[in-house]
């Protein structure tokens, strides 16, 4: 079957129009005007100037004679023009009733990899940068802020993660010196008091280092012989009158507040104390050597950020 076409300059007819689904565009499909008679007379405009550069340079055109494919044609031309109208659609933000009805039409003329993308840009867009946009300029816009982001954390984590390397150094570097100040012997016991259970621990301690030690600070474990893990690992620490000084040796007996954690545990049996150095403190007060400053959480915190980092 050949379906006629003779588009003319003048004439009288039926006018019309068809307009694209978004609303917002601006622009309609087509406008025509249709002469019932012999020749079925149509003229056309608007959205067929997106093929009128093929068949005639002027914004009415001559369509004679054209078969079933070249039909098609227009067609599929066409419903390019809608999906092409709901592309270049833009947000609205002037009221909230805009905005949401502007975003579905938006997202209505998107691709379905787009619409995924374009949900993710407007979950960190504010409603100021979505007025006035259109789809591909909102997830242009959204990807820039997501990489700018992604690129922001992975520097401060490559500080975060200089600045932990460079606290474990200094740590390995003073734990030697730490070890010089030798604990000989630990124990932990509760002792009855008249009215309560004081807790209580005992070290001997010899002072191998180069300086006179003011003050100590430990980590005190308790080990249950039938587990892996570390029962309990607390800090405490003492203050040495006088000092101790090079080459001496001291025991001490260090009562430990009741209402802190060494306070609220019992002393199941099958346990064993151990007690780490952590800090040694010269005589006027100084930090001579300590191993505080890159802590066991610091290391799950470094390994952690590694890990993420893949190195």
């Amino acid at each position: 079957m050949i379906v006629v076409l003779y588009a003319i300059f003048t004439g009288k007819g039926r006018r019309g129009s068809r307009r694209s689904p978004c609303a917002n565009s601006g622009t309609p499909i087509f406008d025509y005007m249709y002469i019932p008679n012999e020749h079925h007379t149509i003229r056309i405009h608007g959205v067929v100037g997106a093929i009128e550069g093929i068949l005639h340079t002027d914004r009415e055109f001559r369509m004679i004679a054209l078969s079933r494919p070249a039909v098609f044609l227009t067609m599929v031309l066409v419903l390019f023009a809608v999906v092409f109208g709901c592309s270049k659609a833009k947000i609205d933000g002037s009221t909230d009733e805009s905005m949401r009805s502007s975003l579905e039409i938006v997202k209505r003329g998107l691709s379905t990899e787009e619409r995924a993308r374009f949900d993710q840009a407007i979950a960190v867009l504010a409603r100021g940068e979505l007025d006035g946009k259109t789809g591909s300029e909102v997830i242009a816009e959204g990807e820039r802020i997501i990489q700018e982001r992604k690129q922001n954390e992975q520097n401060d984590a490559l500080s975060e993660i200089a600045d932990l390397e460079q606290r474990r150094a200094a740590a390995e570097k003073d734990r030697p010196e730490l070890e010089k100040f030798e604990v000989l012997s630990s124990r932990f016991y509760r002792q009855w008091t008249g009215d309560t259970f004081q807790p209580i621990i005992e070290l001997r301690v010899m002072n191998g280092t180069a300086h006179t030690v003011t003050k100590a600070h430990f980590i005190g474990i308790l080990w249950n012989m039938e587990e892996t893990l570390p029962w309990v690992r607390e800090p405490f620490n003492h203050e040495i009158k006088g000092g101790l000084s090079r080459g001496a040796e001291a025991s001490w007996i260090l009562p430990q507040s009741v209402t802190s954690t060494w306070g609220t545990i019992g002393t199941p049996e099958n346990v064993i104390f151990t007690s780490l150095v952590e800090l040694l403190a010269g005589e006027n007060g100084e930090t001579l050597f300590s191993t505080q400053m890159f802590t066991k959480q610091d290391e799950i915190r470094l390994r952690k950020l590694k890990q993420q980092q893949g190195s």
